[in-house]
């Protein structure tokens, strides 16, 4: 089940990029969004995570954050 999806901008250099990250029950994925020509948001994936290996995951009604374990 969906918990949370949230926008946040990544930085390489000067280049930033956009991305979208989805919080499940049990994993956290990562994915960057193209638009299709017909004018629908498409979501391509670029990462996750299992949230059993993450250190803390706290969420309230504006934001939530992921803390992984090093």
């Amino acid at each position: 089940m969906l918990l949370r999806q949230a926008e946040f901008i990544v930085c390489h250099g000067r280049k930033r990029s956009l991305r979208h990250v989805f919080l499940f029950e049990e994993l956290v994925i990562f994915s960057k969004t193209r638009h299709s020509p017909t004018g629908h948001d498409i979501y391509l994936y670029k990462h996750s995570i299992k949230v059993h290996h993450v250190l803390n995951v706290s969420v309230n009604r504006q934001m939530f954050n992921v803390a992984k374990i090093a």
